[in-house]
């Protein structure tokens, strides 16, 4: 491992250049993002020239619900952007939209899936109205799901 980029040999440098370049929040906390994202950055300072640059790199590398979120607000320091970042986290986290036992339900609904489409193909059958009326609140819970 390199201390500092100097005494790196050069594909060593372009490797960690590259793992910084190409990190992404994913599954990692605001703040484990940031302090990753730090921490390569030092093997990258060729990229971060301006405040500017290091900002973009960092919301760039947000996952699109805090990204999205982040990239309408005016950004006057990378602490701001940041400051941003864990604002949204937290709303989402409030909502249960982030929490990974959150999406486990979401998941499992899905197994009512089957029912919404045989409705659809037999829509026009008398017969199948009853279990079309059973198979709806199933599917308005789980688009209502997906707009969290």
């Amino acid at each position: 491992s390199c201390f500092l980029e100097q005494y790196c040999p050069k594909d060593m440098q372009r490797r960690l250049e590259k793992e910084f370049l190409e990190l992404r929040q994913n599954d990692m906390t605001v703040s484990e993002y940031e302090r990753v994202f730090n921490e390569k950055a030092q093997f990258a300072s060729r990229y971060l020239r301006t405040e500017e640059e290091k900002i973009d790199i960092f919301v760039e590398g947000l996952r699109y619900e805090i990204k999205d979120f982040v990239t309408v607000r005016e950004i006057t320091s990378f602490n701001k952007a940041v400051e941003y970042a864990r604002r949204r986290e937290h709303e989402l986290d409030m909502r249960g939209a982030l929490a990974p036992i959150a999406k486990k339900p979401r998941v499992e609904r899905s197994d009512s899936v089957p029912a919404p489409q045989s409705r659809r193909f037999n829509s026009n059958k008398k017969s199948f109205s009853q279990g079309a009326s059973r198979a709806q609140p199933k599917t308005q819970s789980q688009s209502f799901s997906l707009q969290v």
